[in-house]
């Protein structure tokens, strides 16, 4: 049976300056006694590491981290950002990684966040699934609240646009109501009232009738007297 061969990978300190490569060697072994299990630990490991980039280059760094320490380069550059942004975060040092980086997402409110720390302090284990559905149902309500605003939005756009139609429609209505009276007025006078009559029967202008009506209704009561 063939003998199985391993080959390990490990970071080339022969091509560094010699105090860099002690350097690099000590905080290799401080970071992994110490891989980040809390968000203590990755503001711990986050420091060393943003301590440590500006020494070598970047693809060296990115090297020394897979091959030294036994970590993704996404995983460093997500310590690195927590310990840049340590004050932001503070609160969540005693949570575990995991729990920290769901109360992280944006939909999570300071209240969400200070309520699941002070369960973890007070020695509650508090499970990731059940924040996760905390953070969905806010998003889901804060989604809800904001179709409702644009809702309103548009009936408020379609009540206001109907209140502005509304005068141009009863300035329109008038006009109207003063053409078929003014024609009303003048084929009483020039046909008389049995001729109206006889139009009145075959017209499909209603607003003329309607004012044919009322002429012949004035023209009567003023006979009758």
């Amino acid at each position: 049976m063939d003998a199985i061969t391993t080959i390990a990978i490990s970071f080339n300190y022969d091509a560094l300056d010699t105090g860099i490569a002690c350097d690099l060697r000590d905080k290799a072994q401080r970071i992994r006694a110490r891989i980040a299990k809390t968000v203590e630990d990755a503001f711990a490991v986050g420091d060393e590491l943003l301590a440590t980039k500006n020494s070598i280059d970047r693809d060296e760094f990115k090297t020394w981290i897979e091959t030294e320490l036994g970590i993704s380069w996404a995983t460093a550059y997500r310590w690195m950002n927590l310990a840049r942004r340590k004050s932001e975060f503070l609160s969540l040092r005693n949570l575990t990684l995991d729990l920290a980086y769901t109360l992280m997402s944006k939909d999570a409110t300071p209240e969400i966040v200070a309520g699941v720390v002070a369960k973890v302090e007070a020695g509650e284990v508090v499970p990731i699934p059940a924040v996760k559905g905390m953070i969905s149902d806010l998003r889901y309500e804060r989604r809800r609240e904001e179709e409702q605003q644009r809702r309103a939005k548009r009936r408020k756009g379609k009540t206001t646009e109907l209140q502005r139609r509304r005068p141009d429609a009863a300035a329109a209505a008038d006009v109207e109501a003063k053409r078929a009276r003014a024609a009303a007025r003048n084929l009483v006078d020039e046909l008389g009232v049995d001729v109206v009559w006889r139009v009145l029967e075959v017209s499909h202008d209603y607003a003329i009738l309607r004012e044919l009506r009322k002429e012949i209704e004035e023209f009567d009561a003023a006979e009758a007297r």
